[in-house]
């Protein structure tokens, strides 16, 4: 699934020995999908940078060492899953025409309600 992929599960708090950037590249994908469940359940409106850090389980500090805002957040996983929606069409485009990357772009939307 594009969305849950992305997550990677939190990692354990305290010391860890894990560089730097991996921690780091593990907010950001937990930030960004929890964007995308928070919009998913509440509309862009109703989200908050509160109710994504809360699904990220990261702290707000931790949000804006990654985005300036919830827009620039929102349009980080936007990005993702469209890139990972398209990947998938353009994969089944060559290997079952057009029909059949129509088929999975829109089998993809299906597959995560909350992504869409």
């Amino acid at each position: 699934m594009v969305v849950d992929a992305i997550s990677g599960g939190k990692l354990r708090g305290g010391r860890h020995g894990l560089p730097r950037d991996v921690v780091r590249d593990n907010q950001r994908r937990r930030i960004v999908a929890g964007v995308v469940h928070a919009v998913g359940e509440l509309g862009y409106e109703r989200t908050t940078v509160e109710s994504v850090i809360a699904r990220a389980q990261v702290s707000r500090r931790t949000f804006y060492e990654h985005f300036r805002n919830k827009e620039e957040a929102f349009l980080a996983a936007y990005d993702h899953v469209m890139d990972g929606l398209v990947r998938r069409a353009v994969e089944a485009c060559g290997s079952g025409g057009f029909g059949a990357g129509l088929s999975a772009f829109l089998e993809g939307l299906a597959a995560e309600p909350h992504a869409a």
